[in-house]
């Protein structure tokens, strides 16, 4: 990193890439926001995901 601005700009780019682009083998080939997505319950709250990921 040159600077913390550097820093800051490229662990902000990776977040978003790991967790809105790069698929997951253990979430099904998802991007942790798409699983989520696909699991949240109508009313906006999550579901139990640990019951979700179990049950497979």
């Amino acid at each position: 990193f040159v600077s913390l601005e550097d820093a800051r700009k490229r662990i902000e780019a990776w977040r978003t890439d790991y967790n809105s682009v790069r698929p997951h083998s253990a979430l099904g080939q998802l991007a942790p926001d798409q699983f989520r997505q696909l699991h949240q319950q109508e009313n906006g709250e999550p579901t139990n995901l640990l019951m979700v990921y179990s049950a497979g």
